[in-house]
């Protein structure tokens, strides 16, 4: 971590959305191995930073609810932050 904060890396996992409150970041959801069935949380005491990839970021950040309104209400996914 940075600080003295904290870091905890978790390997084999997969993230699928960013948890929101409002429109600020306050954790993820994730699997882990690929296992759709088990949906697990990590919550950020301070921020959360996501380095997917360019490929792999607008797509996490959409299922979030970020993104193209138009895009996310095609999906039927409700808008957080129309970007």
């Amino acid at each position: 971590g940075l600080n003295g904060r904290p870091l905890r890396i978790i390997s084999h996992a997969t993230v699928t959305r960013v948890l929101m409150s409002g429109d600020r970041a306050i954790g993820v959801e994730y699997i882990l191995d690929g296992d759709r069935e088990r949906v697990l949380t990590a919550y950020a005491n301070k921020e959360v930073i996501l380095g997917a990839g360019g490929l792999i970021d607008p797509a996490i950040l959409q299922r979030s609810g970020i993104g193209s309104a138009a895009l996310l209400n095609s999906l039927d996914i409700p808008v957080i932050i129309d970007n």
